[in-house]
């Protein structure tokens, strides 16, 4: 069975701030509440410092284009 591979959204339900964990939840297959938490998980552990979590947070919403409503080819 093959599996249609969808594009990097941000997603427009479901999301908290600017949609980044649920467009990469969706993306991944796996629910955005793990995604959330890892990424809370990341912000808390001394390898990568709360700033910089924050800054690829930021970064990433503008990166990555949110979910529109019509058909992209």
């Amino acid at each position: 069975m093959k599996r249609k591979i969808d594009k990097l959204r941000r997603s427009k339900e479901g999301r908290k701030l600017a949609g980044v964990c649920a467009g990469l939840g969706k993306f991944f297959g796996v629910d955005a509440t793990y995604v959330r938490l890892v990424w809370v998980l990341v912000c808390l552990f001394p390898p990568v410092s709360t700033l910089t979590a924050v800054a690829a947070y930021i970064v990433l919403s503008y990166v990555i284009p949110e979910e529109t409503d019509y058909i992209d080819v």
